[in-house]
Order: C-alpha cells, then structure tokens, then sequence
C-alpha cells in the first residue's frame, strides 16, 4: 500500500511531537533527580538554649539530612554550648535600697564597664553586690561602704566617675538591685588579667574570680 504525500506528512508529525514529549519527560526526571530541591535537617534531642547562651565551645550532635529523592545524608551539626557567666541564672530576692544606692551602683558600673557591652556591666554590677552579702571577707555592709572600700574600685573619683552613668548603667542596676543575676554569691572579685582563689569567668575585659563551691547555676 502506498502512501500519499499528506500521509506522510501527518505520520512524520505525530512521530515528532511524541518524540518531543518523550525527551522533555526525561530531561525533567533527571533534572529532578540529580538537583536537590529541598534540604530538610531533622535534629535528634536538640535541647533550644536560652537566649544568653553563648558559645565556648562547639559539639558534634547527630542528625539526619534528606535530599530530593529522600534519601539520607549522614552530616555533623554544631551545637553551642552553655558558659557559666554569660547567661542569666535564677534570679535572687531583691534588696532594700535607696536612689542614692541606684545611683551610686549605676555609677561605679558605668566607670569600671562604661566601654563594654551589656552583659560586662551586669557581671561588674553583680559583683558589687556579692560583696554587700559575702559574709567571708569584710568588704563592707553596704553599696556605699564597698564601693568606697580603700583599694577596691580604681575607677572611683576617676574621670569616667564624673561622666556617668547614663540610663542604660541605671536601668542595670536597677535590675540587679531587685535580683537579676549572672553570678552566683561567690564570685566577688574582678580585675584586668588577674583573678584571686578561683577563677569563674575570662571575659574580655575582665577576669572574674572567688570562693570555690562545687554545684554550678542553674539557667534562668
């Protein structure tokens, strides 16, 4: 049988366009197959920290990385790790105290940690408290009586003495006066590169060291 000229033409046409059809198709599957699409990372027992930790170091933990065509990646994920110092533990009962008290801890936390970031002047505020309630070494029975200690606060009757504080110092203060913590009771020393008895916390601007206990804060 023979076939007329338009025939053919129809015939060549539908091979054409099924051809076409058929190699798009496979160009698509690989295509889909060979690029990855979507990145799903499912974490095992990933504990959320609290929003002041920071990292000293970082740990391996395990978990599971799904490609396109769902098969498993085996990966490392970091996980930060908590550091004593640089979070907010449980917070203590807040203390009596005065405007001058406010302003006189503001000021000596503005001249010691004018420079630094928030959470310096919570730790130089915070010592200055565990003074007024350490009952081990006679620093003094009250803000004022700590803060004028002879030898204690160089900063004090200083140029940044004069200065300050502003209302972020104040607003810090006021916090720890009514019993915001980074420090438990112990640490009740602070000075540039040198620490006495144990050392609790490297930051940098200060070394912060104290009594020795043997249970650590609990996060708050």
């Amino acid at each position: 049988m023979q076939l007329d000229t338009q025939e053919l033409e129809t015939i060549l046409m539908k091979y054409t366009i099924i051809s076409s059809m058929f190699l798009n198709t496979v160009i698509i599957m690989l295509l889909l197959y060979y690029s990855p699409i979507h990145i799903v990372v499912q974490l095992s027992n990933y504990k959320e920290l609290h929003e002041h930790c920071v990292t000293k170091q970082t740990v391996v933990v395990d978990a599971e990385v799904f490609d396109s065509t769902q098969n498993v990646i085996s990966v490392n994920v970091l996980k930060k790790e908590k550091v004593y110092g640089e979070y907010f533990i449980n917070p203590q009962p807040a203390m009596e105290y005065t405007d001058d008290d406010l302003f006189l801890l503001a000021t000596v936390i503005f001249s010691e940690a004018g420079i630094c970031d928030e959470m310096e002047k919570y730790r130089v505020g915070n010592v200055v408290l565990n003074r007024v309630n350490n009952e081990t070494y006679e620093f003094g029975n009250t803000i004022e009586e700590v803060i004028y200690a002879e030898g204690q606060f160089s900063s004090v009757g200083g140029e940044n003495w004069e200065h300050g504080p502003t209302d972020e110092e104040i607003s810090i203060a006021k916090d720890l006066l009514e019993g915001k913590r980074v420090f438990n009771e112990e640490v009740v020393w602070f000075a540039r590169k040198r620490s006495y008895g144990e050392l609790y916390y490297r930051s940098e601007w200060h070394e912060y060291s104290g009594l020795e206990v043997e249970e650590e804060a609990d996060i708050y």
